[in-house]
């Protein structure tokens, strides 16, 4: 291990080193044994009084708060921050003195001052507690979360334990006091924004070959995400080590904006309250890249319990199928809008298209997918209406044409109706008459023809939605350019 001595404590030693050496003594080993021991003071006092020196261990980040310097430290062998929280490394901080403040004991070290003031939050053995910088006092992590009390960090915040809210003071971190605190109000107004961390931001401390240096002036900025949202997955990485300030775009590459937002709130029942966040991730790599997403949070209020699920989500490359979004269809059911390409679902009826998928929320809060053998899940779970119909819908042109390769569509076709309308029948094992309707569920694992008839079986929405679909076809038919509206588009996929 590498050891380093204040210069301080380096004035204290060459005084009585000097004294030593003008004194005579017949025996020389004595004098060597008196340097020892002087030499080792200063060591043992460091050992004792926790001054360890910045340099025993990397330090990858710091922050300045009230003039103060504090380096986050770690246990690692090199300087790659891409393995940072990371591989069961171990983190502490260090004061600028230099003092060891927070023992190396920890799996993250998160944004001071974002939950509670005067603290970061600690992570170990994926619970989270908290260390006031100022005092020095450390709350051991225990809780599955900890929440601010407000929009912005005050000086209470609120654990998460065993379905219990404990509440917990900056100053009195180990005074801890169950308490009915609601979050109702903290998911409805809480809004996390990389772009407002100001000087809670932490700061690269190696140097950046390109530009000379990392720091407030060139360097990217560190932004550990809460604990609350790192437990509901509220936003795609649960750190980010290279958003870059808008003014620095012509410095290097990496996030520039991430950001959660609330945007819905909804009462389900009396117990149940869900709310709906907008999500928002853009950065420059080789080109640009965007994320848009819509989470899902529900809560019960009868025994805090939580859970969350992503409804859609979109990215910069969904060229031209770029559609996404939700509607409640009722106070239990969630019907949500997204693009699939030919590589990510099976049996696709076209090479990009949006698909629509249910979900049901149990009187519990619990968040189940609806799964459907149909290819059109609309048809079993909701009375169908014209939206269902449309889209964005891509097949691949044969041959390519020379600034073109691929039809895009905003209507499903005459012939998709009849896709949709029979595997309404075939999902009863209904036996096809027709040959061309045989062939083609035969390719289908859970088509089993059993019946020769299966009205008797069809649900009320099943009737509705077949109805609903005759006079659809009804209406396209020697009019279908009209509803589908073809058009020639390119598609090139980032590589």
């Amino acid at each position: 291990m590498k050891i380093s001595i204040p210069v301080r404590k380096a004035v204290t030693i060459f005084g009585p080193v000097n004294f030593v050496h003008s004194i005579h003594v017949k025996d020389e080993s004595l004098k060597t044994y008196i340097l020892i021991l002087i030499c080792l003071i200063p060591l043992i006092l460091s050992i004792t009084t926790n001054q360890q020196p910045k340099q025993n261990l990397l330090q990858p980040f710091y922050c300045v708060l009230d003039g103060k310097t504090y380096y986050i430290v770690y246990n690692g062998e090199n300087v790659n921050t891409s393995g940072h929280f990371k591989n069961g490394l171990k983190y502490g901080i260090d004061s600028d003195e230099p003092r060891r403040i927070l023992p190396v004991d920890y799996e993250k070290i998160y944004n001071p001052n974002i939950t509670l003031l005067d603290c970061f939050e600690i992570k170990r053995d994926g619970k989270v507690g908290m260390f006031n910088y100022k005092t020095g006092e450390i709350l051991q992590p225990r809780f599955d979360y900890i929440m601010p009390s407000g929009k912005e960090a005050t000086d209470i915040a609120y654990g998460f334990l065993d379905g219990k809210y404990y509440q917990i003071k900056s100053g009195q971190l180990k005074d801890l006091k169950v308490t009915k605190f609601n979050p109702v109000n903290i998911f409805s107004k809480f809004k996390y924004d990389v772009e407002k961390l100001g000087s809670n931001a932490l700061l690269h401390s190696y140097e950046d070959v390109r530009k000379g240096h990392y720091g407030e002036e060139f360097g990217p900025i560190i932004a550990v995400v809460p604990s609350w949202l790192e437990y509901l997955k509220m936003l795609p990485k649960s750190y980010y080590i290279d958003i870059k300030k808008v003014n620095q775009s012509e410095y290097f590459s990496g996030t520039q904006h991430v950001r959660a937002t609330p945007v819905i709130k909804e009462s389900l029942s009396e117990k149940l309250k869900a709310f709906v966040y907008d999500v928002f991730e853009y950065g420059v790599s080789v080109r640009t890249f965007e994320l848009e997403a819509s989470k899902l949070v529900v809560l019960n209020t009868e025994n805090q319990e939580l859970t969350s699920v992503e409804l859609s989500s979109n990215t910069i490359s969904d060229y031209f199928c770029r559609q996404g979004g939700y509607q409640l269809i009722s106070n239990g059911l969630i019907e949500t809008l997204d693009n699939k390409q030919e590589y990510k679902l099976e049996n696709q009826l076209y090479n990009f298209e949006t698909i629509r998928r249910f979900l049901n929320i149990t009187e519990s809060g619990e968040l189940r997918w609806l799964n459907s053998n149909r290819h059109f899940d609309a048809t079993e779970f909701v009375y169908l209406e014209d939206r269902h119909f449309r889209g964005c819908f891509g097949k691949w042109m044969q041959p390519e044409e020379e600034d073109y390769n691929i039809w895009v569509t905003e209507h499903l076709s005459i012939e998709d109706l009849d896709i949709m309308r029979n595997e309404i029948f075939a999902d009863y094992g209904y036996r096809f008459k027709s040959e061309k309707w045989q062939k083609f569920f035969a390719k289908k694992s859970w088509y089993k023809p059993r019946f020769d008839d299966v009205n008797d079986q069809l649900t009320e929405i099943d009737k509705a939605n077949i109805q609903f679909i005759l006079n659809m076809k009804e209406k396209m038919t020697g009019r279908v350019k009209e509803f589908t509206k073809p058009r020639k588009d390119r598609y090139v996929a980032a590589g």
